[in-house]
């Protein structure tokens, strides 16, 4: 059937119209997948089970911040919700003026034709995505992603645990917590901001600025005075560690018996015993002592 009305459109009345036919059945069909998102969004709203595309994940721990991370993916899944809606509106439009067109250039018998057959295309596209969408649900909802399970954030795909191993390696016999982890995988070029203004190096570099500028005396109290004023009433950059990873930063600091060195290659942090370390070096002194100077 798809063949001949097409074939009949095309011979008796042009390709132009052939192909307003063909967007005539691709817009409905669209129609058709945008409905069963619809439904399917709907569903996920209301058996509070949060789809793939619209979970968040935090480093923070708590109950606090799972519940703000669902209340957030609640309001993602409204907004998607309001996008469907607006989209099935727009194609809704542009199928009643791609129609208007047809019916202007088709007799009304033909015109009839390409409705029902664009009419069974939508239905056959309807029934096909529903499908789809069923087991999607089905598979969301039995993989415990409603409130019963409230630790589904720590069983995630285990591929992101092999991706944060590729940061940081563990050679040594300490187990890291999560913050130390988190910590580490910052890299080892990661500047923590400091807790106070620095009001020393303020004023060390206004004065090379003065003397790189050579400005003249009533010019260098000028600024020195401007600069005064911005460091009184300065505050403190906003902090960019979290207080469990100070407190990691801190432990790590302390703890002599692990040694953490960047990687010979790449940019994985590496932490190893203290005494493997200080074994290996020697190891590698001993071997360069061998070797006579060239």
């Amino acid at each position: 059937m798809t063949e001949s009305i097409h074939s009949v459109i095309r011979k008796e009345y042009g390709k132009d119209c052939l192909k307003l036919t063909k967007d005539f059945e691709k817009t409905s069909r669209k129609v058709a997948n945008y409905r069963n998102h619809l439904r399917f969004s709907l569903r996920c709203l209301h058996a509070d089970v949060i789809p793939r595309s619209a979970r968040l994940q935090s480093t923070i721990k708590g109950s606090r911040v799972e519940k703000i991370l669902h209340n957030t993916e609640r309001k993602l899944l409204n907004e998607r919700i309001r996008q469907i809606n607006y989209t099935i509106n727009k194609l809704n439009t542009k199928k009643e003026e791609i129609s208007g067109e047809l019916e202007t250039q088709l007799p009304l018998e033909t015109y009839k034709r390409v409705q029902e057959f664009t009419a069974h295309a939508q239905l056959s596209q309807h029934e096909k995505t529903k499908t789809r969408q069923v087991a999607k649900f089905g598979r969301l909802a039995s993989s415990g992603r409603a409130d019963k399970d409230t630790n589904w954030r720590c069983k995630e795909d285990k591929s992101a645990h092999n991706i944060r191993d590729r940061w940081v390696k563990n050679l040594s016999d300490r187990p890291l917590s999560s913050n130390e982890q988190s910590l580490l995988e910052k890299g080892l070029n990661f500047a923590v901001t400091s807790k106070r203004v620095q009001v020393t190096d303020i004023i060390t570099a206004t004065e090379s600025a003065i003397r790189n500028a050579r400005l003249g005396p009533a010019n260098a109290e000028e600024l020195r005075s401007r600069v005064s004023a911005s460091v009184i009433s300065a505050k403190p950059p906003q902090h960019n560690l979290s207080k469990a990873e100070f407190t990691a930063l801190e432990s790590l600091k302390k703890n002599k018996d692990i040694t953490i060195l960047p990687a010979d290659k790449g940019r994985c942090t590496v932490v190893l015993n203290s005494t493997d370390y200080d074994k290996k070096a020697k190891e590698l002194l001993g071997i360069q002592r061998l070797i006579p100077p060239q």
